[in-house]
């Protein structure tokens, strides 16, 4: 009977030797990255890096952590991929530099879908938001839930409603919210531009507004003088550019790295006219 647990415990052992050496082989990568994305070897100044960690969950590939480059951690999460670009799935945190709590949000396919919390660098909340996506045309509509400042002071009532007056370090913003979207006249002065949007809207709907730059002209938002857009927005097209550059496989093993300018012009219809690609440099 002792020989046949003694057998046991043994087989457990090296089923827990061999569970645990899968384990240990599990990938880990570590990238860094400047500001702007761009990826640098470990030798060269960066300003944060990332580490890439394989998972047992069969929901989502990877866990990701990334650090700035003082060691205080800058974002961490789950991903579906980190090759050619990194494509969240499921929760991501993001930190201040300061190492404060400043956000929470679920991804689908990269794109944030769901409650979104913000806060401010002393933990108050900032704002909570549900974003809802339409991926057949590449929109996304974000509905306000509610809205603080960093006293702690909460502006929405339980209906998503209420007017907010609004002084952080980014900007100063009075309007009102109905439902959970902007209603009448908000004003919105950017600290940092000197820079001035007042902007009428109709339950959420855009109705007229204008833009007041640093030297004092006004720029009218709306009608005719709304710039062309990419369906979807800036987002979109983001998605669309990352998707679909392809980054040669023999230069990413290499790690040789480039620029590429592209100039093209966009027809009133939409069509692309006169492209053309100019030397790296």
């Amino acid at each position: 009977m002792y020989r046949k647990i003694s057998k046991a415990i043994a087989l457990a052992a090296v089923l827990c030797s061999l569970f645990t050496l899968a384990h240990a082989q599990k990938k880990e990568l570590v990238f860094y990255f400047k500001n702007d994305g761009t990826e640098v070897s470990s030798k060269k100044p960066y300003d944060y890096k990332r580490i890439i960690k394989e998972t047992d969950s069969g929901t989502v590939k990877y866990q990701f952590i990334e650090y700035y480059a003082n060691g205080i951690r800058k974002r961490k999460g789950t991903a579906n991929s980190y090759e050619p670009y990194l494509e969240l799935q499921g929760q991501v945190i993001e930190y201040y530099p300061g190492g404060e709590g400043k956000s929470i949000v679920n991804y689908t396919k990269n794109q944030k879908e769901g409650i979104e919390y913000q806060f401010y660098r002393n933990g108050t909340l900032k704002e909570v938001a549900n974003i809802k996506r339409n991926p057949a045309e590449h929109l996304s509509y974000t509905q306000i839930i509610q809205i603080g400042d960093s006293t702690g002071h909460l502006f929405l009532d339980s209906a998503a409603s209420g007017k907010v007056m609004l002084d952080n370090e980014e900007y100063k913003f009075e309007g009102e919210y109905i439902n959970g979207n902007k209603h009448g006249l908000c004003k919105k002065v950017w600290k940092d531009k000197n820079l001035i949007t007042e902007i009428i809207y109709n339950n959420g709907k855009f109705i007229s507004g204008k833009r007041i730059e640093a030297n004092g002209k006004e720029v009218i938002l709306g009608g005719d003088k709304v710039p062309p857009a990419y369906p979807g927005g800036i987002e979109a097209f983001t998605e669309f550019l990352i998707r679909n550059l392809k980054y040669p496989e023999e230069a990413r093993k290499k790690r040789i790295e480039g620029r590429v300018v592209v100039g093209f012009v966009v027809d009133k219809d939409g069509s692309i006219e006169a492209n053309n690609i100019n030397p790296s440099w």
